[in-house]
């Protein structure tokens, strides 16, 4: 039975059933902390489009602007299957996961016989858009023009991965210095111990809330100084200290 998300808010849960047998846990802080580059590399390649793996996709003579989110999870999913997947997939086992046709629909799909599973275009939505919530993100899509800006903007991404290739050397995290940014505020309520057992939804959306703070204490500042007109501001959002 598939779950349904909807208007319920995941402040007060340790985990996503996504559909029977297959559920999503919502690691704490310091679980991504410890585990940062898998947990990376696990929310990236559920809840990646093909924009973002243009170059990968380029050198297998695939059009990215052809195939779907989905057609690219299917693609990504038996290079990381056998990995370590339990900070957000639990006790459940993938390794044996195999694409085949839905012999119903004659869809492709991913079926475990180990677990009698079965992960489908809709399973695929709801297990991503859980994982995008969690981290209080959405995904990425870009439009191109025409061909030139399709070729310019793969061309452009290629630079950019023989760039990070040549530093050679592993970039700082930047969860981290997420982390150590707010509990260095003051309408931060936690320290460095206490953060560590909030759950990553929570921490994000309180991440959120400070941002929304930090707009509503400088638009307010501008108001009153006579700096910022109001009735000439076409984003709204910062005069309300609630994030949305």
């Amino acid at each position: 039975m598939v779950q349904n998300m909807e208007n319920k808010s995941l402040l007060n849960k340790k985990s996503i059933d996504i559909v029977s047998g297959l559920t999503i846990r919502i690691p704490t802080v310091g679980e991504v902390l410890d585990n940062e580059d898998i947990y990376s590399t696990i929310v990236s390649f559920t809840t990646a489009v093909p924009y973002q793996y243009m170059v990968f996709l380029a050198d297998m003579d695939i059009d990215f602007t052809t195939i779907t989110d989905y057609d690219l999870f299917l693609m990504l999913f038996p290079v990381y299957q056998k990995e370590d997947l339990s900070i957000l997939f639990g006790n459940l086992d993938l390794s044996d996961f195999y694409r085949t046709k839905n012999p119903q629909n004659d869809t492709w799909i991913l079926y475990s016989p180990q677990n009698d599973l079965i992960i489908d275009e809709l399973v695929y939505h709801l297990l991503s858009n859980a994982i995008l919530a969690i981290n209080q993100t959405e995904k990425i899509h870009r439009k191109m023009g025409n061909e030139k800006a399709k070729e310019c903007a793969i061309e452009k991404a290629r630079r950019k991965l023989e760039r990070r290739a040549r530093r050679k050397q592993k970039e700082e995290s930047q969860f981290e210095k997420l982390v150590v940014a707010m509990v260095n505020r003051s309408d931060f309520k936690y320290d460095y111990d206490t953060v560590m057992n909030l759950s990553i939804y929570r921490f994000y959306k309180s991440v959120k809330q400070i941002q929304q703070n930090i707009a509503f204490e400088n638009t307010m500042t501008g108001v009153y100084s006579g700096t910022i007109d109001t009735s000439k501001m076409t984003d709204k959002s910062s005069l309300s200290w609630i994030a949305k």
